[in-house]
């Protein structure tokens, strides 16, 4: 009976650290995703600083930046103002520490550009990300973007 409870338990205890990343990553995009929908960019950086490695490295294009060049570099410029902001999730596959997935963001906002009227600007990107187990926690390390897309009123733009 008792080998029967050790292996309930343990079998309990794999299948939640099995689901741990997941939760956890779920969990952090929600998150983030709500702070940036209500363009509360000192709560998303706060996330970010919680719960991204400080080691972080996001890349994209030729650009390369560490968690501080994130930072600074996440707000909108100004004049610019987000109305919709949407993570789509890949599946999750976990190996040792090291959790991989493939995350779609979509963002959609208002800018208003040299002639005066407001624009719709939406950008999208699939980006790579590496997550991996720091003591208890599960934390972003890296974010590669493998493909973006860009749109200023409906027409095709180069992101940059």
């Amino acid at each position: 009976m008792r080998q029967l409870a050790f292996a309930l338990s343990l079998s309990a205890a794999l299948a939640a650290f099995g689901a741990e990343p997941e939760a956890t990553i779920q969990r952090v995009h929600a998150q983030f995703e709500q702070a940036m929908n209500t363009n509360n960019y000192a709560k998303a950086k706060a996330i970010a600083v919680q719960n991204f490695t400080p080691d972080f490295v996001r890349t994209r294009k030729a650009f390369k930046s560490n968690l501080q060049q994130w930072l600074q570099n996440m707000n909108p410029p100004a004049g610019v103002k987000i109305t919709s902001f949407k993570f789509s999730l890949g599946k999750i596959t976990t190996t040792g520490n090291t959790a991989k997935l493939l995350s779609t963001v979509t963002g959609v906002a208002q800018m208003k550009q040299g002639d005066g009227k407001m624009h719709k600007i939406v950008g999208t990107s699939i980006d790579e990300e590496t997550w991996v187990k720091v003591g208890n926690a599960w934390k972003l390390r890296k974010m590669a973007t493998v493909k973006e897309s860009t749109t200023l009123d409906g027409k095709a733009v180069n992101p940059g």
